[in-house]
């Protein structure tokens, strides 16, 4: 992976470590936010990403194609745009996927406004107290959140930190009716005002991987707020 040559080490920036202009492009296989090693975080100065385009995609579904994406001063991942795909990553954690190297002041995914019909799936993510997924602001709808780890480690037995989805924004989905599809959340799932016609389906929240061990770290599991 990046440092053995298959990728960039992409850290120490002051602005993004990658910025999404154009549309159609693909990241992989990359340290951003980290260093050489895949142990240390070095963080840029923005976000790890930002998507500013649509139809981008972001790590992939085979190893060669995970991208770890930690340390970054804003948050690891940031979108305002549409159909791109987050597939596959280590999110604010180190290369091996066991141990947190999120800052912890701010969310490892964030949808924000006009950021429609994205996917997230199969990535591990977590952080600090607001690590987790974001749809927020107006046109952050349609996105589908699928197969993730939120607070745990790759294991999905382990727990990190953080790992909360939270939403403000209608038409999106967290979960599915597939066993591929079930994210494991061990925060919360909220619902704020604005939030209607989200669907949550088929996912483990306050559980570990296999659901047998009670590993919550969330005062309430599923929270839709007025």
């Amino acid at each position: 992976m990046g440092p053995l040559g298959e990728g960039n080490v992409i850290s120490g920036n002051q602005g993004s470590g990658v910025l999404f202009q154009g549309p159609r492009n693909k990241v992989i296989g990359n340290y951003i936010g980290l260093d050489a090693t895949g142990t240390q975080a070095m963080g840029n100065g923005i976000d790890g990403i930002r998507l500013q385009l649509d139809g981008n995609v972001v790590g992939g579904p085979m190893p060669s194609d995970r991208n770890i994406i930690s340390g970054n001063k804003f948050s690891d991942v940031a979108c305002n745009c549409f159909r791109n795909k987050i597939i596959g990553n280590y999110i604010g954690t180190d290369a091996g996927g066991r141990i947190n190297l999120s800052d912890t002041n701010y969310w490892g995914v964030a949808f924000d406004g006009g950021s429609f019909s994205n996917t997230i799936e199969g990535n591990v993510i977590t952080g600090g107290m607001f690590a987790g997924i974001l749809l927020s602001d107006p046109g952050a709808s349609y996105n589908e959140v699928i197969g993730n780890y939120l607070g745990l480690d790759a294991s999905g037995g382990v727990v990190l930190s953080g790992g909360s989805v939270a939403s403000n924004q209608p038409f999106n989905k967290i979960g599915g009716k597939t066993p591929k599809e079930k994210n494991v959340i061990i925060g919360s799932v909220t619902l704020q005002s604005g939030a209607t016609d989200n669907l949550i389906m088929g996912n483990y929240v306050g559980t570990d991987a296999a659901a047998t061990r009670a590993v919550g770290s969330g005062a309430i599991g599923i929270d839709i707020q007025s």
